[in-house]
């Protein structure tokens, strides 16, 4: 003959395996996992309820025991299930590129070769490539104290390395990273990442700030996905729509661009671009504007899906010419490795002399 302990156990193990299979099923598989916690945290406490209520044998144990459970179970329920749902929205923070690109660098390069970029990737360099790099993350603030001459020269690092990117002059480039070699190896990469387009407000500013001023120039790129694409309504011409920021008009071979949106207001007349790049059979074209309205250059990818604007003042910048353009007409920046379009991975060449 069964106790009532062991008849509430017997029950209570049973209805519990059914609750988990209702979760799993109505919930959601990976929702239930929230699910099968709450379960569990709940079930132990109503366990220790009815512990105390058949070792004490008083009805009031039961009531203390379910409101304790009742009230740890909703405290433990709010962050488990936020931190569940972030760690579900979290994408992973190397993709393959990056993964491929800095086991490349480890298995190809001289331990003693530096890797220059910004700084957001520093930590990834040196914990999975194996090599030093400018700055990271911990140091982005951290200064270069060189002696030269009884003389003591403070360079910013952050701002070295966004002048690199941002100069349009390939020797002051090469002047500057000289700086940060290894001593006894000149062996010196380069990474050129499209997240710095994003982020090329910052390199931008970081790179003119001026300390009497304390401010910089801002400026940057500009991305827009196509939209829309229809025929116009006069010609053989087609149109393409990039998020009602471009329009570009397609007459044949003819590549004309307009920009829709200056960035504070639509135009009911678009701004004519002065030129545009773009490809045909992968085969890179540029056409300029007649009467153009915009300084700057409208980029198209090969398949004309994203549209970059690049401002005049940084088309011709380092990182446009090494990340837009892999480097073309550039003398001490050699393209070794493109991985995925993502990283573009260069090799400076210093003279022999420095």
């Amino acid at each position: 003959m069964l106790s009532n302990e062991n008849k509430f156990y017997i029950s209570f193990g049973i209805s519990f395996l059914i609750g988990l299979f209702l979760v799993r099923k109505y919930v959601g598989i990976q929702a239930s996992h929230v699910g099968y916690a709450t379960f569990f945290i709940y079930g132990f406490y109503l366990i220790m309820a009815a512990y105390f209520y058949f070792k004490l044998k008083k009805p009031w144990s039961v009531f203390i025991a379910v409101a304790i459970s009742s009230f740890m179970t909703i405290i433990l329920f709010v962050p488990f299930t936020t931190s569940y749902a972030v760690s579900l929205s979290q994408p992973p923070i190397l993709d393959n590129n990056w993964w491929e690109a800095l086991n490349w660098i480890k298995n190809n390069t001289k331990e003693c070769a530096v890797i220059a970029t910004y700084w957001d990737p520093g930590h990834f360099i040196r914990a999975i490539a194996e090599r030093p790099v400018v700055f990271d993350g911990a140091t982005q603030n951290a200064k270069l104290y060189e002696h030269i001459k009884n003389r003591t020269i403070v360079r910013s690092r952050i701002q070295d390395i966004a002048t690199v990117l941002y100069t349009s002059n390939e020797t002051k480039a090469v002047e500057i990273l000289k700086h940060y070699k290894m001593p006894n190896c000149s062996e010196m990469y380069f990474i050129a990442s499209s997240d710095l387009i994003g982020k090329s407000h910052w390199w931008i500013y970081f790179s003119t700030w001026d300390p009497k001023t304390h401010t910089g120039k801002k400026s940057s790129y500009y991305y827009a996905r196509l939209t829309g694409k229809k025929p116009m309504l006069s010609g053989n011409g087609t149109q393409y729509i990039y998020n009602n920021m471009f329009m570009v008009i397609k007459e044949g071979k003819k590549m004309i661009p307009y920009m829709i949106y200056n960035g504070n207001q639509y135009s009911a007349t678009p701004y004519k671009i002065e030129k545009i790049f773009y490809f045909d059979n992968y085969t890179g074209y540029v056409q300029y504007s007649d009467n153009p309205q915009i300084k700057g250059m409208l980029y198209l990818t090969p398949d004309m899906n994203i549209a970059f604007f690049i401002p005049e003042e940084i088309e011709n910048s380092m990182f446009t010419r090494m990340f837009f353009f892999n480097g073309a007409g550039l003398n001490d920046f050699k393209l070794v490795k493109n991985f995925g379009g993502e990283v573009k991975l260069f090799k400076v060449e210093f003279n022999e002399t420095e």
